[in-house]
């Protein structure tokens, strides 16, 4: 799964260590459906729960959440 989360930027993994509290040892030894379960369902809770419903604009870590979600998902459905 080393090279999945290849897909993401260090500071990308920072912040879902950070957010989830995994420690990144714990990230890279995930397999793709403990990827899915563990961090892709939680960020997408988080983003839905911080999509301002108005017109306001998206806080820097909603839209920190929101760009993991989509290139997380992007790959999720190339591999599906």
């Amino acid at each position: 799964m080393d090279s999945w989360l290849k897909n993401l930027s260090d500071e990308q993994i920072d912040f879902i260590c950070n957010e989830l509290r995994f420690s990144k040892e714990d990230l890279y030894s995930m397999d793709e459906d403990m990827l899915y379960d563990k961090v892709y369902d939680p960020m997408c809770d988080i983003e839905i729960a911080e999509i301002p419903s108005d017109d306001s604009e998206e806080t820097e870590h909603c839209r920190n959440v929101s760009e993991i979600v989509t290139v997380m998902g992007n790959k999720f459905a190339v591999e599906e």
